[in-house]
């Protein structure tokens, strides 16, 4: 989420905010990674298949995936 569209558009826009560098972050393909910009909203959704359970099945520890943005924070934009 960002204050404005500036931050917005700085990340969206940004030659390493890419499928490749995010899923070199998570140690996933880039073919698995979704970036979906919500300009709207001034959000950006990253999406990208988890490995063992599902959201919300026995086994899941992380049913909000809350835990799943710090490797983010290591992308310059």
């Amino acid at each position: 989420m960002f204050g404005d569209m500036v931050a917005f558009d700085r990340v969206v826009g940004s030659p390493e905010f890419t499928a490749a560098s995010i899923g070199a972050l998570y140690g996933v393909a880039a073919e698995s990674v979704r970036i979906c910009p919500f300009e709207r909203v001034l959000t950006v959704k990253v999406s990208m298949p988890r490995p063992g359970a599902s959201s919300g099945a026995p086994g899941d520890r992380d049913v909000y995936g809350s835990q799943q943005h710090f490797p983010l924070a290591d992308l310059e934009v």
